[in-house]
């Protein structure tokens, strides 16, 4: 058993090895195979030996700092089968209203369908990893756990990005200062065009005031 608690099934060839390493210590350089004296640096060459040699890691890892995903939280699960397509349509709000005592309460129709509707293709996103089997046998570190967490931390990461990227397709643009965004020919054009604040000499400077903040909120609400 190794130091980290994982086993190691030596094969034949490992065992040949180990008998011909042995004897080479015992012999004091001498190798059976070769019949001649050779050095202790020539005896770690022999293949597969490494795994017997005790060893210190001097070499720091440093891993990238990963971003606070949040994007997970703001969806909701649901099943799917591979190559589905579902439509998902926009669905408006209902209002509760006050009911006198003895009076029934207000039916409401749920209205499917209007203002936007949504299609989802189902697809595959994944990454890849390959790793020598004898790498993995001769290293004294876990890199299998860290490469796969690492896999992991990407495709996290991956998937953030379709989220927002997602979340971004369905905003709307209330203000837009930038004067390409005002001509006749910008792909998108801004509901109340640009922003009204100014500085101290009541030019305009494309900061935001109060009423701006508030036509905006009226903007998202109505969307």
């Amino acid at each position: 058993m190794l130091r980290n608690g994982s086993t190691f099934q030596m094969t034949d060839s490992d065992a040949k090895n180990l008998d011909r390493l042995e004897s080479i210590f015992r012999t004091n350089g001498f190798d059976p195979e070769t019949q001649k004296t050779m050095s202790l640096k020539d005896a770690m060459d022999i293949q597969n030996a490494a795994f017997l040699i005790p060893r210190v890691m001097t070499t720091m890892v440093q891993e990238g700092i990963e971003p606070l995903l949040i994007g997970t939280a703001l969806l909701q699960r649901i099943e799917y089968e591979m190559g589905m397509m579902t439509v998902f349509p926009a669905i408006e709000p209902l209002r509760a209203e006050e009911v006198a005592d003895g009076a029934d309460v207000p039916f409401v129709n749920i209205n499917i369908g209007g203002a936007q509707s949504f299609a989802l293709t189902v697809k595959r996103h994944g990454i890849g990893l390959k790793i020598h089997e004898r790498f993995v046998k001769e290293s004294t570190y876990p890199w299998i756990n860290y490469w796969l967490r690492l896999a992991g931390n990407a495709l996290a990461r991956h998937k953030e990005e379709y989220i927002f990227s997602f979340i971004t397709q369905l905003g709307t643009v209330v203000y837009d200062n930038s004067p390409a965004a005002r001509t006749t020919g910008a792909a998108i054009q801004p509901v109340k065009g640009t922003t009204t604040g100014r500085n101290y000499l009541g030019k305009l400077n494309g900061s935001m005031t109060m009423d701006d903040i508030f036509a905006g909120s009226q903007a998202t609400i109505a969307e």
